[in-house]
């Protein structure tokens, strides 16, 4: 038989599981946005400053994004466990 502190934590290692590949596929994105900004203007196809204001703009949204996920797997751990 299984216990139900283990199905509790298999259920939480799954979840966690899928919380670190969005967290790595959201890393992924901003690699190889910031990979595409740098090439874009190394061979001239925008402006210095463009690309700046595009890393003002896409920098939070990614930090954003990833501190929620992180957040998120704490909350459900601590959830999980009480």
């Amino acid at each position: 038989m299984v216990k139900v502190n283990e199905l509790a934590a298999q259920r939480h290692a799954h979840k966690a599981s899928m919380q670190k590949r969005v967290l790595a596929g959201v890393f992924a994105l901003l690699l190889i946005t910031l990979l595409i900004i740098v090439v874009a203007v190394s061979f001239k196809g925008i402006t210095e400053n463009f690309a700046l204001e595009l890393l003002r703009l896409i920098l939070p949204a990614a930090l954003a994004s990833g501190g929620t996920i992180v957040g998120a797997l704490f909350i459900t751990r601590g959830r999980d466990e009480a």
